[in-house]
């Protein structure tokens, strides 16, 4: 089974971060997670990835629990776990 993640990285002032790296680790191992583009699982993408011109992000992972770390200027703004699936 697999499902989406998404977010929007914003600063302590609330504007949004353009161009922030956003790291997504397996929560029980600190590996970093394999991403893909769409639902299959099939077109892999890099991990950090980047933030659009809005901030946000979006992969598709499989099931499992997850870290996600984001920082912009080398300052981690933000860092959130994630359960995907049951």
């Amino acid at each position: 089974m697999a499902g989406v993640m998404r977010g929007i990285v914003i600063d302590r002032g609330g504007r949004v971060q353009s161009g922030a790296s956003v790291l997504i680790t397996d929560h029980t191992t600190g590996a970093t997670a394999s991403l893909y583009d769409d639902i299959g699982l099939t077109g892999s993408i890099s991990n950090p990835l980047t933030t659009n011109a809005r901030g946000k992000w979006e992969v598709f992972v499989a099931d499992g629990v997850y870290n996600v770390t984001a920082s912009k200027d080398g300052v981690s703004d933000y860092d959130e776990y994630f359960r995907v699936g049951a």
